[in-house]
This record gives C-alpha cells, structure tokens and sequence, in this order.
C-alpha cells in the first residue's frame, strides 16, 4: 500500500497543481471512493483508491525512474549539436522520453537519474530541499589541509560563494590527490572552479550519490537500471 496526500496525487495526473488540488478539496469537488473529502492532507492508496474530482475519474500516471552510469565524452540533452555524443544514445527507444534530474558536464561521470515524474524531480532539484550530491573527485597535485578547509567553508568563486560542502582525503600523493565532496547546490562546473581556484586541476569527476540513493559499484559504464519503490524512498527521505 502507498499512502500519498490527495493534493500530490492530483497533481502528479497533471490534472492541476497541488494549491489548486487543496482548493478543490476544500470545495467538496473532490471524491475518495464515491465520499466527498473536505480535509486538507487527506491521504489515499493511489493503487486501491478510486479518485474523482466532480464527474471525471482521476488515474495515476506511470511514472519511470532509472539510474544511468554516465560516461565521459557525453552531454545531457535530448539533442545533438555539433556532433555531440547525447545520453540518449546509452537508452532504449522506450526510454528516451525521460529528462534528466540535474546534469553532469560532457567530461563527469557516474550518476545521473532521469524521469518522468515531475514531483520527483523538483524535489531533488530545488535548492529549499538541500539535497546532498556526492562525488569522487581526482584532481591533479597533493592537496593540502588548507585547501580542504577552504572547501568546508565555501570557496569564492566569479560572482557567488559556493556554500560550506563536506570533504573528506581518500588519497593524497605527489601527483594526485582523490576527495570526496558531498554538496547541496549544483551550479554548472561548479566543483571544477571550486578546484581551479584553490590550484588544483581536476582530472576526474564521479558522482556516485544522490540524497540517500547510491549508484551500484558494479554497474558499467552507460549501462542504467530501473529503481525500485524503495530506491525512490532512498531519494526522498
């Protein structure tokens, strides 16, 4: 059974938005099993409970959530410009209509979620939710205390300060040093600049974490697998 708010069950059917959907409810326009509902927050089983608003029934749309290993060298569009590999081209036909939840730059890689839930997405992208993103960053040269310290407290960077990120030493040696970065905001090539800053050049950039969902180490390059209800409950907790 899965119990959701009646105003996000009609809003993920793309009947209208949630304030909209509450306002509906608060009219008495809104059915649960053929009894009027008038109280906000009510919440129904979208597999068992029949929903109508007035006279038209309300259905549940499939929604789909896979993660996608993402290769290097590959760009996160639906469209090819000049001559670009898309990720696109790593689905199956069937599976092309979904949309990214954020993007990696044409030389990241790992995780990358893509969707055609709405709701899921906005909640993992929007920066009131402080979603947690983790990468294993390879950069070149031995880093320093300094450095990790600048990066927990936020880095400068041409027109913004990043916010304060967690990192953690995996490796340090003379000529390459491996962090982990965990960040809640994701401005493009970000984690690059933050790098380039403070004097060192990344050479390889993995995410492999979003919120509570971590990517399958045994999961190939441009392979993808489907997640399960309790991966999506990883992501949203």
């Amino acid at each position: 059974m899965a119990l959701v708010r009646i105003n996000k069950f009609i809003a993920s059917t793309g009947y209208c938005s949630r304030r909209e959907a509450d306002k509906l409810v608060s009219e008495g326009q809104v059915f649960v099993n053929n009894y009027k509902i008038t109280e906000l927050g009510t919440k129904i089983d979208d597999e068992k409970d029949s929903i109508r608003v007035g006279k038209k029934v309300i259905k549940s749309k499939s929604h789909t959530v896979i993660a996608l290993n993402k290769p290097k060298g590959f760009v996160c569009t639906k469209k090819a410009t000049h001559n670009e590999r898309i990720i696109m081209e790593l689905l199956p036909e069937n599976l092309r209509h979904l949309n990214s939840i954020g993007r990696l730059d044409k030389d990241s890689e790992g995780l990358l979620l893509m969707t055609n839930d709405g709701d899921l997405a906005l909640r993992l992208t929007h920066p009131r939710k402080h979603v947690e993103k983790e990468y294993l960053v390879t950069v070149k040269g031995e880093v320093e205390d300094e450095v990790i310290e600048k990066i927990a407290k936020g880095v400068k960077l041409m027109g913004y300060k990043t916010k304060p990120a967690k990192v953690k030493i995996i490796y340090v040696g003379e000529e390459r040093s491996i962090l982990q970065i965990v960040i809640q905001e994701g401005k493009k090539r970000q984690i690059r600049d933050m790098m380039f800053t403070l004097g060192h050049r990344v050479k390889k950039l993995e995410r492999v974490r979003i919120s509570g969902y971590k990517m399958d180490k045994n999961m190939p390059r441009g392979a993808f697998q489907y997640l399960s209800a309790s991966d999506i409950q990883k992501l949203t907790y």
